[in-house]
């Protein structure tokens, strides 16, 4: 018993630990989604000419590297997401 009680501490800060590590990660969503519509007649071969000139076109505002681009000649991108059609 008196074993235990030493670890009650340690116990303790690492339940701490975690739940604020588990709080930080929960913030992380702000609340957007993105669909996703079937998509056919789509070969993944880096090709993007065979995609839907009027999908829906999500910008991707920051780069990994953490530098903010200074204007859209800087930096510009989107993705698009599709998924595949029930054939």
């Amino acid at each position: 018993m008196k074993r235990f009680l030493r670890q009650v501490p340690g116990i303790l800060l690492s339940a701490w630990a975690i739940s604020i590590f588990w709080a930080a990660q929960a913030q992380a969503y702000n609340g957007q989604v993105a669909l996703v519509y079937p998509n056919e007649n789509i070969v993944v071969d880096g090709d993007l000419s065979d995609w839907p000139e009027d999908g829906k076109e999500y910008p991707i505002l920051l780069t990994e590297s953490g530098v903010e681009p200074r204007d859209t000649e800087d930096f510009q991108a989107f993705f698009q997401l599709g998924g595949a059609a029930n054939t």
